[in-house]
């Protein structure tokens, strides 16, 4: 029993990274489900011992995506170091994790809309949680005199935040740049423009 739960467990993980992929490359209307079993080389009937629906799969890929954004600001939350050493962590998460999850979270940032008010509540929690944390930790580096008193904490976190997702959007047109020279320059920028006073209320 064991064994074939295991089974079970690795085969939903395929059938979920198929749906990330066709989802990220036709969108979530204009994929099918006999698109994800054509993927990985299944009958279509049997997606549905994984997933009661399309829109299910797009929910857990969703997630997924987010779940990646979300450990990358809670490992940052309970880091040491100061506002420089936690954006440049935060930069690597982000960025490091984009080789192996590019599809879900393409998926979550262009197709997140297509999901209903319901199954997007985990999802929207998710976001806050995120948002909420990236700001708290702008404001700790403005209180403990890192960063500009008059630096305006939302506007820097949706800069941050802007940065990662254009990344994200536009990794597979400059696989010219490898990753280390990616993380290298977003981390400059990052840092840069929380330190300049441009960003204030």
């Amino acid at each position: 029993m064991r064994k074939a739960t295991k089974k079970h467990v690795a085969r939903r993980e395929k059938v979920i990274g198929a749906a990330a992929q066709v989802f990220a490359e036709r969108g979530f209307h204009g994929a099918s489900t006999a698109d994800i079993a054509e993927k990985i080389g299944i009958q279509q009937g049997s997606l549905y011992y994984y997933f009661d629906s399309k829109e299910t799969a797009l929910q857990e890929v969703c997630e997924l995506g987010m779940r990646i954004y979300v450990d990358a600001i809670n490992e940052v939350a309970q880091s040491d170091g100061g506002i420089d050493d936690k954006m440049s962590l935060l930069v690597s998460n982000h960025l490091n994790a984009l080789d192996g999850a590019l599809p879900y979270i393409r998926t979550y940032l262009y197709e997140r809309r297509a999901l209903s008010d319901e199954r997007s509540q985990t999802l929207n929690q998710m976001v806050e949680h995120y948002e909420d944390t990236l700001e708290k930790i702008i404001a700790d580096g403005v209180g403990n005199g890192e960063l500009p008193e008059q630096l305006n904490c939302c506007l820097a976190s949706l800069y941050v935040m802007s940065m990662f997702n254009t990344v994200a959007v536009q990794r597979d047109r400059r696989v010219d740049i490898n990753i280390d020279e990616l993380i290298e320059g977003v981390t400059a920028m990052v840092i840069g423009g929380l330190h300049s006073a441009r960003w204030t209320a």
